[in-house]
């Protein structure tokens, strides 16, 4: 028995070993709330509180304690830029989702390098109960329509609504009327949540009688019951028709639109556009872009309002997420100016891909090493990889934008990786970053980064 009393030490060393290890590791004990339950009334309100309260083990000096909630399936900071203490309580306002699931919170420990070490969600579930919806509100800025803007499609209701008692899993649903049949009259968003109170613009299509009729509907989503039901009608104000005598026709008078386009004719969420108009007779042009029915302000209605243009131009915005028409206006700002000619551009949206993962090998290096990017995402158009170089100098830290040691790849494939090497002969490099793109129209769209920090002990170059 003697001769194996080493083993058996070595073997007991290592499994103490294993554990001193495993026990250092911070983690998360306790998470947890004092609100059980909550409607969507409440949570779609923001002003319901909710108490917090945390402990974790291990948590060691550079590491840092968040709390994040989840907003439209990405998470965010509760608090932007604070941490918390290993223990502690917090009192924040329950976050409504932006889509079916009830209000999340987690908590999250990040090490020094900012990597997600652990991690726990809390729930707050919705009230299980009998719910008594109402539509309390449904109705229109407008008390007519004309018969030429819904032939010319040219047509956007708005329209105000409000909710009440809204069951969990029900949405909203803005249709027309017709002849037999029900049409859905929304225009597209790429969430299909709508809010339960709000306002914004639904598009109406021509129809033989005299009105328009418009509905707005509460289902429920597993089985379409109709919880609630609101129509609103709208008079057709008929163009007169007159018969044309063969004379020779003056020149229009008064401004007219000569040409309006977007160039790209979509884009990506975030990037540039280019409207582009001419006018003729106009003294100024006035611009307004639009979005969807359904999100919160200033995800709704009106985004932007452009006056005293000239009146043939240019004037780049940026897509946003809910963009989906541009409106030309000109001399909107004339006193007594009642009718103004007004073109529609429809902006059609194209959401970022989905980037599955964006990964670098190591997160701190030296000039000269190798490291190597991989990357996955949904999409189908070509992905490119472009470094930038960080100097460090006496006063300041920034990227060089035209430094020879940036480099770029392009036409890489939806999912791959790809091994670089640090760039040497940069005196001060503090850094690389590694920029992830999509292209598509010419447009190069940033998908993520990932940056190698220069270690101290590196030799310089």
């Amino acid at each position: 028995m003697l001769k194996y009393r080493p083993l058996l030490i070595l073997v007991l060393l290592f499994f103490s070993l294993s554990t001193v290890s495993a026990q250092s590791a911070p983690r998360i004990i306790e998470f947890n709330s004092d609100l059980t339950t909550i409607t969507p009334d409440q949570a779609e309100s923001g002003t319901t509180e909710v108490t917090l309260h945390w402990r974790t083990q291990n948590v060691q000096p550079g590491e840092q304690i968040r709390i994040e909630v989840l907003v439209l399936d990405e998470w965010h900071e509760a608090v932007p830029g604070a941490t918390f203490p290993a223990d502690g309580t917090l009192t924040h306002a329950a976050p409504h989702t932006l889509s079916f699931a009830p209000p999340l919170f987690r908590l999250a420990i990040y090490d020094a390098d900012g990597h997600l070490t652990d991690a726990k969600s809390l729930v707050i579930p919705y009230q299980v109960g009998d719910y008594e919806p109402q539509i309390v509100r449904f109705t229109s800025a407008v008390d007519a329509v004309r018969q030429s803007a819904l032939q010319a499609g040219r047509v956007n209701v708005p329209v105000t609504w409000e909710v009440v008692n809204r069951p969990p899993d029900s949405n909203l649903v803005f249709e027309q009327v017709l002849d037999g049949s029900v049409t859905n009259i929304e225009a597209p968003r790429p969430f299909a949540w709508v809010r339960s109170h709000g306002d914004g613009s639904i598009y109406p299509a021509l129809t033989s009688g005299d009105t328009i009729r418009l509905r707005l509907r509460l289902v429920d989503l597993a089985d379409s019951t109709v919880y609630a039901s609101q129509e609103l009608t709208l008079p057709i104000l008929r163009d007169v028709v007159t018969r044309p005598v063969a004379t020779t026709a003056p020149p229009p008078s008064g401004p007219q639109v000569l040409s309006f386009q977007a160039t790209p004719s979509s884009a990506f969420v975030g990037d540039p556009i280019t409207l582009i108009w001419e006018t003729r007779g106009a003294a100024s042009v006035k611009i307004e872009t639009w979005g969807w029915v359904g999100l919160t302000p200033p995800r709704t209605g009106l985004q932007s309002e452009l006056y005293d243009l000239p009146p043939t131009g240019t004037q780049t915005i940026f897509m946003a997420g809910n963009l989906t028409a541009a409106y030309l206006i000109v001399d909107a700002s004339r006193p007594g100016h009642e009718a103004p000619n007004v073109t529609l551009q429809l902006i059609p949206v194209d959401y970022r891909p989905d980037v599955r993962h964006y990964i670098i090998s190591q997160g701190v290096g030296c000039p000269g090493d190798t490291v190597t990017l991989s990357w996955g995402i949904d999409t189908g158009f070509p992905v490119s990889i472009r470094s930038e170089v960080v100097v460090r100098t006496d006063n300041s830290i920034g990227v060089v934008e035209n430094s020879p040691l940036n480099q770029r790849f392009d036409g890489l494939s939806a999912e791959g990786t790809l091994s670089v090497t640090v760039p040497t002969g940069e005196p001060g490099l503090a850094s690389v970053v590694y920029n992830l793109f999509v292209e598509r129209n010419g447009v190069a769209s940033l998908l993520g980064q990932q940056r190698i920090e220069i270690g101290a002990e590196c030799s310089p170059g």
